[in-house]
């Protein structure tokens, strides 16, 4: 044989093996590097973490319509403050017969993955309030090992933009953070209309408590600064992702539901100053609603479960009920306020 047939055929042989070998790794031993390194994984929404496929913890919770008895405990991690371990929670959770945990995390302030992760002076506190996504993941986990039927619901605010959320650390405050946060900050004006962004920052910084109620509105500059999180542009891409990103976080951590505070307020504020439900500002504020919450179902079954959506449905409007138009709502509960009368009758001072 033609040596050079050879010695082709011998480089042949070793470059299939050394390709081969590289493969190994991803279906033999469940190394990765990214997601998609995971798709032979015999589990649905195998993804890597840290170098390995890992499958999804999956419980098997209650349908949301089988609920009977919903618990709100706000948060189910803060234990340490009341001396209260997540022990003597399992067993509250127990003998109330709870199905579902209403509100057992928000993801409000910047949260970091772990404690760690903060400066070394804001570690203590954090530990405290237990406030981490690893402390989240270690207490579903504990929770699920007794009650794996439980449905654990966390949250979130549309409503809130910190500063520190637009950095590259998501925690700490960093010079250009105002600026860049102040650009994903709601501004009517963005679609013509005649209320700016610093008039509509005002109203929340005054409900907010940043700026006192009856004190006039300040400077532009001066509101960016003393706000300590602004209102947010639902439809603003850079925002999305922050937002959508703290919701993924629960997920990843174990939750089963997410209650979203305020997801269609940008659309009624918009339909308030524009007294127009077609305007521009209210649909588009509308359909990114829409498409965050289909987002995060889809996000749920990547991780083979089913993630259920809460938020408000209806206001209350002087006298009459204002309601979400039923080609944006694609939720899994609705969320609404009773009235004072539906409580307790203002004339004859019955309850119920």
């Amino acid at each position: 044989m033609n040596k050079r047939i050879v010695y082709i055929a011998i480089s042949l042989s070793i470059t299939t093996i050394i390709l081969l070998a590289g493969l190994i790794p991803h279906f033999m031993t469940g190394r990765c590097v990214k997601d998609s390194d995971c798709r032979s994984v015999e589990c649905p929404g195998a993804y890597c973490d840290n170098g390995k496929c890992k499958c999804p913890e999956i419980s098997s919770p209650k349908n949301i319509s089988q609920v009977k008895v919903a618990v709100q405990y706000r948060y189910i991690t803060d234990g340490k403050i009341i001396n209260r371990s997540l022990d003597d929670v399992i067993k509250i959770l127990k003998e109330t017969r709870a199905d579902f945990v209403f509100q057992g995390w928000i993801t409000q302030k910047p949260c970091p993955d772990k404690c760690s992760d903060l400066p070394i002076e804001e570690v203590e506190k954090c530990e405290i309030l237990g406030y981490s996504y690893e402390h989240l993941r270690n207490a579903i986990s504990k929770i699920k090992e007794e009650l794996p039927n439980i449905i654990f619901c966390g949250g979130t605010q549309a409503e809130f933009l910190y500063p520190e959320e637009v950095g590259k650390s998501h925690l700490i405050l960093e010079p250009e953070d105002r600026n860049k946060a102040w650009e994903m900050a709601l501004n009517p004006e963005k679609w013509g209309i005649n209320v700016s962004k610093r008039e509509i920052q005002c109203y929340w910084a005054r409900r907010w408590g940043h700026i006192d109620e009856n004190e006039p509105c300040p400077p532009e500059e001066e509101l960016k600064q003393r706000m300590r999180k602004y209102f947010p542009d639902l439809t603003n891409p850079d925002f999305q992702k922050i937002f959508i990103e703290r919701i993924y976080k629960q997920i990843d951590a174990g939750v089963d539901a997410i209650w979203i505070d305020m997801l269609y307020m940008q659309a009624h504020l918009m339909e308030i100053l524009t007294k127009n439900p077609d305007h521009p500002a209210v649909k588009e504020s509308y359909k990114s609603a829409f498409e965050i919450v289909e987002k995060i179902h889809e996000y749920g079954r990547k991780k083979g479960k089913n993630i259920y959506v809460i938020t408000w449905v209806a206001v209350i409007r002087g006298n009459s009920i204002v309601d979400v138009p039923k080609e944006y709502v694609n939720v899994d509960a609705a969320m609404v306020s009773p009235s004072p009368n539906e409580i307790k009758d203002e004339i004859t001072g019955e309850v119920g």
